[in-house]
């Protein structure tokens, strides 16, 4: 018995140092593998904005040509002689309305006497004074002048009445003879009456006038003065 006892207590661990082992042709367990291929997105992005971005990258194409950054017009509008990429569109061209603005007109600058150049002579009225009508050789004097303004006279003996007489101006000595005509005057009631005539432009300047009166059945006057103002 006491043979025996090692030989049982061998096959015992025998038997545990076999049920350890594990057998080498035994079935494998595989430990589950991450999957390192990914599937292709799948696009959210809606039909409108599709063809948003296409039409934003046709725009930015056209607008390069050969990297050439092409000139653009008003929205809508392409500039003429503008190089248009290809596949766009056929250009059209868009004038906006010019404004146009009226100049200020330039002001025009008031005489500070008035001329007689432009238009016929005036019509002077007579300024009755005193008297009646007659038949005297007609006379007058001066009694104002205003400097390359004016000059006014009177008359001294009775005019007759409604004569019409042509008032002339010119250069001293000449009597006023073919002198510019400055005015009409119509003698009125006739009597002593006074009158008041723009000097001509082109005698501005001039040291002494001559003034003549021509009116109607021959009578005339004429006198004389100094372009200088009175007081």
């Amino acid at each position: 018995m006491k043979k025996l006892m090692p030989v049982i207590f061998l096959l015992f661990v025998s038997v545990i140092i076999s049920s350890c082992v594990r057998p080498a042709s035994g079935p494998s367990t595989s430990l589950p593998t991450k999957n390192t291929t990914q599937s292709a997105p799948v696009s959210t992005q809606s039909q409108l904005m599709k063809e948003i971005i296409a039409g934003t990258q046709t725009a930015m194409a056209n607008a390069y040509n050969n990297g050439t950054p092409q000139p653009t017009g008003i929205a809508g509008t392409s500039i003429p002689g503008a190089t248009v990429g290809a596949g766009a569109a056929t250009p059209f061209y868009s004038s906006p309305t010019p404004v146009f603005s009226s100049p200020t007109p330039n002001a025009t600058a008031i005489p500070a006497h008035p001329t007689l150049t432009p238009g016929p002579p005036p019509i002077v009225p007579a300024i009755y004074i005193s008297g009646s009508a007659g038949n005297a050789i007609p006379e007058f004097i001066i009694t104002k002048v205003e400097q390359d303004w004016t000059v006014t006279i009177q008359t001294t003996t009775y005019y007759p009445a409604n004569n019409n007489f042509t008032v002339r101006i010119g250069q001293y000595g000449t009597n006023g003879v073919d002198g510019v005509i400055v005015g009409f005057t119509n003698s009125g009631q006739g009597g002593i009456f006074s009158a008041t005539y723009h000097i001509p432009d082109s005698l501005h300047g001039s040291d002494k006038l001559a003034i003549r009166m021509d009116g109607e059945n021959g009578f005339f006057s004429f006198n004389w003065f100094y372009d200088t103002s009175t007081p």
